[in-house]
């Protein structure tokens, strides 16, 4: 059996409610136990929703289960934002080698930014 606690906004720990911590090393949201963040292997971090792992941060940043999906899948996908036209603002990129990236839905353009300015991908 996990041994549960709850800790609330002002501090107060209780039953179910916000956030749970346990002894499985996993911090458990909205008082689920199938919404998660833990320490999947070592140096593993991974972010469950409804049961199945969602998003992990290794060497490598994974989105997904990490298999390939179904070419008839709905779900599964990564999505990114769009827009509708050429961007035109200056994103603020967190980090070194981090790129923004934007979907034109008018043109049918991706495009991406290093902080260099915006670059259609797959400009023909």
């Amino acid at each position: 059996m996990l041994t549960r606690w709850v800790l609330d906004a002002a501090g107060n720990t209780y039953q179910s409610g916000f956030l749970i911590l346990d002894t499985a090393s996993a911090l458990y949201l909205d008082g689920g136990i199938d919404t998660s963040i833990r320490e999947s292997t070592a140096d593993v971090i991974t972010f469950q929703a409804g049961g199945t792992d969602i998003f992990s941060v290794f060497a490598d940043v994974r989105v997904g289960t990490g298999s390939a999906i179904a070419t008839n899948a709905i779900t599964g996908f990564l999505l990114i934002p769009g827009c509708a036209g050429a961007p035109t603002g200056d994103p603020t990129n967190d980090g070194v080698g981090a790129v923004a990236l934007v979907y034109d839905t008018t043109n049918n353009l991706l495009y991406a930014n290093d902080g260099g300015g915006w670059v259609a991908v797959n400009n023909p």
